[in-house]
């Protein structure tokens, strides 16, 4: 059994780790970037992204401190949660066929480190998928965190996704694996919408068993 204090964290950075294998506007730009200028040039687009993530979950954290606290309010963050996820299943189901335009995008960027910095900064803060996940863990099961938690979580955060940033860049950067990886995400987008979709079910079953034993 995992403690209550260990479930969040841990639920938390299970759903990202989802979040960053999902095609979308990160993985966009790193692998369209590495596939063009190679590995060693996508280091700093690689590290604007993982302050791009860390400074948008910053956002969500401090925004949903704001909000009232209480028995009821859980109730709505955690439907909002389970629709939060059930929408990124959604997307990650639509995501696939599009990866295969990043070089074409990545083709228009100069590579002047401060450039490629700021790029991946904007695309990572500004990123659709990733905000939908902060807005479903900070209304819903992390919502509850003190400050002095989250700073270390959303640290944390920056960190995996520049981690993830490099991993895309040096499996793009390979012709070989470039190939393989573009052939597999049909099946690999399945397989990610399906256990968000389960995710979702984990985030409502509270609410639904409270409500069926009420």
């Amino acid at each position: 059994m995992i403690s209550t204090s260990l479930a969040v964290p841990v639920g938390y950075f299970a759903t990202y780790l989802l979040i960053l294998a999902t095609p979308g506007p990160n993985v966009l730009a790193t692998g369209g970037f590495a596939a063009l200028h190679g590995f060693g040039a996508t280091l700093p687009l690689a590290a604007g992204v993982g302050l791009g993530a860390a400074a948008q979950g910053f956002v969500f954290f401090a925004g949903v401190g704001l909000l009232p606290s209480g028995g009821s309010w859980e109730v709505v963050g955690r439907v909002f949660s389970a629709l939060l996820l059930a929408m990124m299943g959604w997307r990650a189901l639509r995501s696939g066929p599009r990866l295969c335009s990043a070089a074409s995008l990545a083709a228009k960027w100069p590579t002047d480190w401060r450039t490629d910095l700021t790029i991946g900064f904007c695309t990572a803060s500004s990123n659709p998928i990733t905000g939908m996940f902060f807005a479903a863990q900070f209304v819903g099961p992390a919502g509850d965190l003190p400050w002095f938690a989250g700073f270390p979580l959303l640290a944390a955060t920056g960190i995996f996704a520049f981690i993830w940033a490099l991993t895309v860049a040096a499996m793009f950067s390979q012709d070989a694996i470039r190939r393989r990886v573009v052939s597999a995400l049909p099946v690999w987008s399945r397989i990610i919408a399906g256990l968000f979709l389960v995710l979702a079910c984990l985030s409502i079953w509270p609410v639904a068993r409270a409500i069926a034993f009420h």
